[in-house]
């Protein structure tokens, strides 16, 4: 004898099967394909220099690189087909390498190469699809010490030294004046330096003329 609670469970599920389809039908949903992207970039003047392309398709045929934002001809970079692997040159070739990945490489980069470039992306549908990056080269910066140009560091001055007076200076207020013996020693000194070395007798020890010490009698 089947229990009241078995029709419930047959009427649950239909409802499980709705639900496990709805599931199956998400995953199986394709994904958003991301958009096919040039990345900019900036380097300085002498370097090698790579414009990576992003987000390529899966059914890529070749690739073609132009200067500008435009696809003219007469300033084309280069093709590439995948199939040969071979790069084709055009108008606008300089020392540009266009790589299997998409990717362009310049090499030794001048201030001329700043600029925008747009790749032409050709599937095997013959279907295309174009970005543009842009490409900014700068002038290298060099740095050169210059101490009259610094306003926190100015130069030092040069201040000859002279060489100090042998005459003892004035005694500040409250101080004994210098006596007459050590004014007398300077002044010997002083006087000995300067005058060549006497060739008559010495004269008497223990006195001191008033003319060495500039005064008078």
């Amino acid at each position: 004898m089947e229990s009241p609670s078995a029709p419930a469970r047959r009427g649950r599920v239909p409802q499980q099967g709705l639900l496990l389809a709805i599931s199956l039908l998400t995953f199986r949903s394709p994904p958003s394909t991301a958009q096919l992207t040039v990345a900019s970039t900036s380097a300085t003047e002498g370097k090698d220099v790579l414009l990576l392309v992003l987000n390529l398709p899966e059914n890529t045929a070749g690739y073609s690189w132009f200067r500008g934002a435009s696809t003219d001809s007469k300033h084309g970079i280069g093709a590439f087909s995948i199939e040969t692997q071979k790069l084709h040159p055009r108008p606008a070739h300089s020392r540009e390498t266009i790589y299997p990945n998409g990717s362009l490489l310049f090499q030794k980069v001048t201030l001329n190469d700043t600029g925008y470039y747009t790749i032409v992306v050709t599937k095997k549908d013959f279907l295309t699809e174009k970005a543009t990056g842009q490409l900014t080269i700068y002038r290298p910066v060099t740095y050169k010490a210059s101490q009259s140009t610094d306003p926190q560091h100015p130069p030092l001055a040069r201040v000859p030294l002279e060489p100090p007076s042998p005459w003892a200076p004035s005694p500040a207020p409250g101080q004994p004046a210098p006596s007459m013996r050590t004014c007398c020693t300077r002044a010997q000194t002083c006087t000995a330096a300067s005058a060549p070395e006497p060739t008559g007798p010495p004269s008497s020890s223990g006195s001191c003329s008033s003319r060495a010490v500039g005064g008078t009698a």
